[in-house]
C-alpha cells in the first residue's frame, strides 16, 4: 500500500464518523457576520470544536485547500496542496473541568497527523474565572491576529507550542497568564529540568479594543527558531557544537474594532542577541512586526491590506506588503484570493505570491 494510499484511508477513517455525526445532528447556522471569518488568530482557528455530539461533548473541524502561483527569489513557484485538515473534540467534564483535544494535518509539514493540542482546563469560566491549563499546547506568547491566508511574520518568529502548565485569570476587562515548560535548548546542557517561563496580560476596557504584552525567557524556543538553533548547538561530526545562552523575548498587540472596520498591529523581538553562528554569521537579535487593516464591505465580503517586516530573522521579508479579499459563500466556508510582495535585504531577490484558499469549518 502507498503511503498516498495509507493517508487517504487514515482520513476517511477519521472523518468518517464525524461527517456521520454531522448528518443526523442539527447545528444551528451561525450568525452572518462570523461566516466571513471562522477565525482570525491561531487559537480560534483550533477551537473548531462546535458541533454539539452529547450532553459536554463536542467535535468539529477545519479543511483548507490552497493553490499558489508566483516568484520567490528568482525562481518561479507554483503549488496546489491540502494545507490544513484539523479535527478538534472538547469535553465538558463538569462546570469547570473541560479536555481539549486536536489533530493537525499540514501537507509536507505533519504527517501522517501530528497531535497538535491536548490539554485539560480547570476553571476559566465566568463562575470560576481563575484557570490552569496543561498538557501539550501553544504557551500564551503572541496573539498574531490576521486577516489574510498567509502567517503573519510575526507568528512564523513567536509561536511556540510545548508542554507546559499555564495558570490564569480570565476577569471580563483582564486576562492573565502565567506559565513554564522544558524547552529542548538549555544554556548550562541540562535539558532535565523546567526553566523556561511565559507570560501574558490583556486588557480589553471596551468592546472595541484589546492590548496586551508577552514575554518568553527564551525566544529560542520558538518553533521558528528552535530547529535551526538545536542544529548549530549539536553539531555535526566535521563541526563542533556551539555553546548557547537564553536569549529573551517580549512583545505586545493592539486590536481596534470599528465596524465594518478592524485594525490590527503587533511587534515582537528578541530582548538579547544570539552569540554568531546561531542563526546568522554575525550576532542576531531577530524581530519582527505586523500591521493589518480589514473592511467587511458586507456581511458576506471583506477586504484587507498588511504591511510588516523583519529584521535579522534569516529566511523571511525584512518588508513584505499585499492585499486579500474573503468571501463568505456559505455559513463556515470562505474563499480567500491574497497577494504578497516580500523584499529581502542583502540584494535577494523580491518576492511575488497570488494564494488562492478554499476553507469549510464544519
Amino acid at each position: 500500500m502507498t503511503a498516498g494510499r495509507r493517508r487517504s484511508l487514515l482520513v476517511a477513517g477519521v472523518l468518517g464518523p464525524v461527517l456521520a455525526c454531522r448528518i443526523a445532528v442539527a447545528q444551528t447556522s451561525a450568525p452572518p457576520t462570523e461566516a466571513i471569518h471562522p477565525y482570525t488568530t491561531p487559537e480560534e482557528k483550533r477551537a473548531v470544536a462546535d458541533f454539539v455530539l452529547g450532553a459536554g461533548l463536542t467535535v468539529g473541524g477545519l479543511v483548507e485547500v490552497e493553490a499558489a502561483a508566483g516568484r520567490e527569489q528568482g525562481e518561479d513557484v507554483s503549488d496546489l496542496s491540502l494545507a490544513t485538515l484539523e479535527l478538534g473534540v472538547t469535553a465538558e467534564v463538569s462546570d469547570w473541568v473541560r479536555g481539549d483535544v486536536v489533530l493537525l494535518w499540514e501537507e509536507e509539514e505533519t504527517e501522517p497527523v501530528d497531535l497538535d493540542v491536548a490539554t485539560v482546563t480547570l476553571g476559566g469560566t465566568a463562575q470560576y474565572p481563575f484557570r490552569l491549563e496543561a498538557g501539550k499546547l501553544y504557551v500564551p506568547f503572541g496573539t498574531f491576529n490576521s486577516h489574510f491566508v498567509s502567517d503573519p511574520l510575526v507568528l512564523e518568529l513567536g509561536e511556540t507550542r510545548a508542554s507546559a502548565a499555564v495558570a490564569g485569570y480570565d476577569g471580563g476587562m483582564v486576562q492573565l497568564r502565567l506559565g513554564a515548560f522544558n524547552g529542548d535548548l538549555d544554556a548550562d546542557g541540562d535539558d532535565d529540568q523546567v526553566d523556561d517561563w511565559v507570560a501574558a496580560l490583556t486588557l480589553a476596557p471596551a468592546a472595541w479594543i484589546s492590548a496586551g504584552a508577552y514575554w518568553m525567557s527564551d525566544l529560542g524556543e520558538s518553533d521558528g527558531l528552535q530547529e535551526g538553533l538545536e542544529a548549530a548547538v549539536e553539531g555535526t561530526d566535521e563541526i563542533a557544537g556551539l555553546p548557547y545562552d537564553d536569549a529573551g523575548g517580549a512583545g505586545g498587540f493592539v486590536s481596534l474594532q470599528f465596524e465594518p472596520f478592524a485594525l490590527e498591529a503587533e511587534y515582537l523581538t528578541a530582548l538579547d542577541e544570539f552569540e554568531a553562528g546561531l542563526l546568522d554569521p554575525a550576532t542576531a537579535k531577530p524581530m519582527a512586526w505586523n500591521t493589518e487593516l480589514a473592511w467587511a464591505t458586507t456581511d458576506a465580503l471583506e477586504f484587507a491590506v498588511r504591511y510588516e517586516g523583519s529584521d535579522e530573522f534569516p529566511g523571511l521579508p525584512e518588508t513584505q506588503y499585499g492585499a486579500c479579499a474573503t468571501f463568505a459563500l456559505t455559513d463556515g466556508t470562505t474563499l480567500a484570493l491574497e497577494y504578497l510582495h516580500g523584499e529581502y535585504e542583502g540584494g535577494t531577490d523580491d518576492r511575488d505570491v497570488a494564494t488562492a484558499q478554499l476553507a469549510v469549518e464544519f
